[in-house]
């Protein structure tokens, strides 16, 4: 084969790849990743890097409870004592336990301090003996998420900044989120079926939630207004994930509800528009 029909031949096989990613751009136009192309710009497949890190695999909370109680008690002595003198006493007493429920693991260590003392006055037959028992119970609750193993994740539990209404609208709505270790890329929002598809539970949920927001909002990012807000401030974008966040209304619409969710007084600050416009759309659920 000559090297004129290879070239021909390669440039024909990029171009029916070309075509074929466009088409699904069309077929599903709400659908986004955080690493992987949402569409062709300007002929170019953009791809960043997953840049946000993974929630831990257990997501641990401890709590820690003191108690102290005292008394004090009087013993007789035979005869008087000839000198005052104060003796002191402590004992330490540690213990532990551990159950396990479901995904749950409880650790319970306890801590008893008694400390005793003492006193003897001159010239007296009375001695006082003072204990305070000082007890600490430190409670761990370690719960197992499927960050590392995937599956189905409760949205409450990766994205708590969220305004409850758009959670509930979410869970009403029959969405889930699965994360699935498996994937190329960090997130997608695919509103055919219902769900947000993650790489690991990390804080991508917050871009793609944005995508969703939008898409119950009546396709927020596609507004004549939102086009115009985008072309004014996108520049003003300033973060590592800039390529990819301003390639197109519809990402930067996602990131910024992301942004306008981890740091409102920043996006106001920097992109005033935008931050109004976000929270004009947050405000309708």
């Amino acid at each position: 084969m000559s090297s004129a029909k290879k070239e021909f031949l390669i440039k024909g096989c990029i171009a029916l790849v070309l075509i074929a990613m466009v088409a699904l751009c069309i077929a599903n136009p709400n659908e986004g990743t955080e690493s992987g192309p949402d569409c062709i710009t300007d002929g170019q497949v953009v791809i960043i890097e997953d840049e946000m890190p993974p929630l831990a695999a257990t997501v641990s909370k401890t709590t820690t409870k003191t108690n102290v109680k005292k008394y004090t008690k009087k013993k007789k002595l035979n005869k008087k004592a000839k000198k005052s003198k104060t003796k002191t006493k402590k004992k330490t007493k540690r213990s532990s336990s551990t159950k396990k429920s479901g995904n749950k693991t409880i650790k319970t260590q306890k801590t008893v301090v008694t400390t005793t003392k003492t006193i003897t006055k001159k010239k007296s037959k009375i001695q006082r003996i003072k204990t305070t028992v000082k007890t600490t119970t430190r409670t761990t609750t370690t719960t197992q998420t499927t960050t590392a193993t995937g599956g189905e994740v409760k949205i409450r539990d990766i994205a708590p900044k969220i305004k409850d209404e758009i959670l509930a609208a979410f869970e009403d709505g029959g969405y889930k989120v699965i994360v699935n270790p498996k994937v190329s890329y960090s997130g997608v929002f695919r509103s055919a079926t219902k769900t947000i598809e993650l790489k690991s539970a990390s804080s991508v949920i917050y871009h793609e939630m944005g995508h969703f927001v939008s898409f119950k909002t009546g396709r927020a990012e596609s507004t004549e207004e939102f086009k115009d807000i985008y072309k004014d401030e996108k520049n003003a974008y300033t973060a590592s994930n800039k390529a990819y966040a301003t390639q197109s209304a519809g990402e930067y619409f996602a990131e910024s509800f992301k942004n306008y969710t981890e740091n409102p007084s920043k996006l106001k600050k920097e992109r005033p528009r935008t931050y109004a416009y976000v929270k004009e759309k947050v405000d309708e659920f």
